[in-house]
């Protein structure tokens, strides 16, 4: 049996990896989102040796939902439906009051023998709500790779991930070259008045004045504000 899976998905010409480093079995956070960067159940997939399907029942509990918070202007796209592409054949659970499933693939070598790997969203009061309601046979621990220091930038946008998802792959492919990597973070706390932005977009590099521009490009683009620091 393995005991560690290393997992690097690295998508050719844009720049973007997902490093995963993991036990049997083991709990990953974070991209299961609707951009460029969010490539989880892609790699979850490949590490498993599962397929990628859309989930029907995933995609109209996301249609229903949004639409009650959002409004009736809310629309599927194609950047949302990537959302409810799941591992399949993968364990989903259902968490009240969420659309988002806990998804659980298993190495098919090991299927129902608690081989596998769940996906967890990386914002923590989903993750705290999903986690709670995860059923696993074992614990796992989630080892993420260090990264050097790097310059960074955040533009903060009163749009949705949804609405910015095309955007921020053409603006990723652009930039890939230049060593630069773009991410995308959703907020959840505006009704409480805790946050004055929908998504955070954060731009990562080497270069100060790179990363400055592309930061500049975003912000005009997406109507937002920007900030600029050191990692």
């Amino acid at each position: 049996m393995i005991c560690f899976a290393f997992l690097c998905v690295l998508a050719e010409g844009r720049g973007r990896c997902a490093y995963f480093l993991f036990p049997l079995t083991s709990r990953v956070s974070g991209g299961i989102g609707p951009t460029h960067d969010d490539v989880t159940y892609e790699a979850i997939a490949l590490a498993t040796d599962t397929e990628l399907k859309l989930d029907e029942m995933t995609a109209k509990q996301m249609e229903k939902m949004s639409r009650k918070k959002y409004g009736e202007g809310w629309e599927m796209n194609e950047w949302r439906r990537k959302m409810a592409v799941l591992p399949t054949p993968s364990h989903i659970q259902r968490v009240e009051g969420l659309w988002c499933p806990v998804v659980t693939a298993y190495l098919q070598a090991e299927a129902g023998k608690g081989a596998g790997v769940t996906a967890l969203p990386g914002v923590p009061p989903l993750f705290d709500k999903m986690l709670s309601a995860a059923i696993s046979e074992r614990d796992g621990v989630f080892h993420p790779m260090v990264k050097a220091s790097r310059v960074v930038a955040s533009v903060f946008t009163q749009m949705t991930e949804g609405d910015i998802a095309a955007l921020l792959t053409e603006c990723q492919n652009n930039v890939a070259k230049k060593g630069i990597m773009i991410g995308s973070y959703p907020a959840f706390n505006m009704a409480e008045g805790m946050m004055d932005y929908r998504v955070k977009v954060s731009i990562e590099g080497d270069e100060k004045e790179d990363v400055e521009d592309v930061a500049f490009w975003l912000a005009q683009r997406l109507d937002g504000r920007m900030t600029i620091g050191d990692k």
